[in-house]
């Protein structure tokens, strides 16, 4: 109990001179003093602090007669003094980190969709092998890539960014493509997928490429700067990925 009144706030000189008070009044400081074991010139600086929180009420002027106040009473009132006090601190501190703090923005949600074709495919290609972080997931054929993406392959996986390919041919050429990329640690699978490829970043951004069946050369991308959009397309290269032959 005395540990739980210091916790409130109270002395031990001022918890002694209540305890006495309850116990023993109404009665004069002298004889708060004897009762307690609070030494004379102590306990009538503890008695006004107790009367200041509450705890204890004064009657009289000579001699000053000390009543204590009914604990639930005086507890209750003190207890809320301190909730009171501790909300106005919460809110001084508040309003003073703000003003130090930046204000925060919103950041903006950025979905993009472009339809791309000709040259700018093979520079998507090189974009997302330059930028990507953890993985590219990539589903083509292996029968065209520009000059540079071997090149680029090395460089990401020295990185630490997991590449895996399906491929959807398997003939000499792309064989030996295949192999250089398997040398260098990308992982390699063989699948029959007809007529779509895509190619994913991180599960941030991703392209379809739509095959012409009529012209393999004639290819319709459409890049994806969507994360929602290229996570579904990742989850769909898993599922083909657990379907297609391994290569090595």
């Amino acid at each position: 109990m005395i540990a739980k009144l210091k916790e409130l706030g109270l002395t031990e000189y001022e918890i002694s001179t209540y305890l006495a008070l309850l116990q023993h009044g109404p009665i004069t400081g002298g004889k708060v003093s004897k009762l307690s074991k609070v030494p004379h010139g102590k306990v009538y600086w503890a008695l006004h602090k107790l009367s200041e929180k509450d705890f204890v009420h004064i009657v009289g002027i000579k001699p000053q007669i000390f009543h204590a106040n009914k604990p639930e009473i005086a507890i209750n009132n003190l207890v809320k003094q301190k909730v009171d006090d501790l909300s106005g601190i919460k809110d001084e501190i508040i309003k003073e980190i703000k003003q130090i703090g930046r204000p925060l923005r919103e950041e903006k949600i950025i979905e993009k969709i472009q339809v791309l074709s000709g040259k700018a495919r093979f520079a998507l290609n090189d974009y997302f092998i330059q930028n990507a972080v953890n993985e590219i997931r990539y589903i083509f054929t292996y029968e065209e890539r520009s000059y540079s993406m071997h090149r680029q392959l090395v460089d990401a996986i020295k990185r630490g960014v997991k590449i895996r390919f399906i491929t959807t041919l398997l003939n000499k050429d792309t064989l030996k493509l295949i192999k250089e990329d398997l040398k260098i640690g990308c992982e390699v699978r063989y699948l029959n997928v007809e007529e779509i490829r895509i190619h994913i970043m991180d599960d941030k951004e991703a392209r379809i490429a739509v095959i012409n069946p009529k012209d393999r050369k004639d290819r319709t991308n459409i890049y994806f700067e969507h994360t929602s959009m290229a996570k579904h397309m990742a989850a769909y290269f898993d599922e083909l990925w657990r379907k297609a032959k391994p290569l090595k």
